[in-house]
């Protein structure tokens, strides 16, 4: 947070709105990663009205920074929604599907990720598991350490006794990233 207050204080006033919408969103992240739903969905609001006063004609103010359109806002709100640890955080199932056309694969498997443990939070392991195995099978093909980390935790997260097979074949899947 002291970050995104110390960008926003050097930007100033007159920041342009796509850094608005993106500091908006590492705001609203941050929020949900401290579990304070209210700033969470307020920092969310912020994104979506700097967000729509984006015009498609600006170009980016710096080269690093992309286009914030309602992929990225709705991907912003699936990770919200998976750290915040719970379902009050409003979901539609066109976020989830917005958030998932990335077109980076490993954004991709990281958001299949954050719906995974979404679904575990709801009670749902054999849909978490299902969509967890898919995104650590692209992890261990990208080679991604942060794909595979990001499965483990969600598997350390389910405390059933039960394992049914989906989550057998997981833990199968897991297994075999450390060889």
């Amino acid at each position: 947070m002291r970050l995104v207050t110390a960008a926003r204080h050097h930007l100033g006033p007159d920041q342009p709105e796509l850094a608005a919408a993106w500091l908006s969103s590492i705001e609203a992240i941050a929020h949900a990663t401290k579990g304070d739903r209210p700033a969470c969905e307020r920092a969310l609001c912020a994104t979506q009205r700097h967000a729509e006063a984006v015009s498609p004609d600006e170009p980016a103010p710096w080269p690093w920074i992309f286009s914030f359109d309602g992929r990225k806002i709705a991907a912003c709100r699936v990770t919200c929604g998976a750290r915040l640890g719970d379902s009050r955080l409003h979901l539609s199932e066109h976020d989830i599907t917005t958030a998932l056309n990335s077109a980076h694969d490993k954004q991709r498997a990281l958001l299949h990720l954050d719906v995974a443990t979404r679904d575990l939070q709801a009670g749902d392991a054999h849909s978490a598991f299902h969509i967890a195995t898919r995104a650590l099978a692209e992890g261990i093909r990208l080679r991604s350490g942060k794909i595979v980390d990001k499965a483990r935790r969600l598997r350390s997260a389910y405390r059933d006794t039960q394992r049914p097979a989906v989550v057998r074949e997981f833990d199968d899947l897991i297994h075999s990233s450390y060889l």
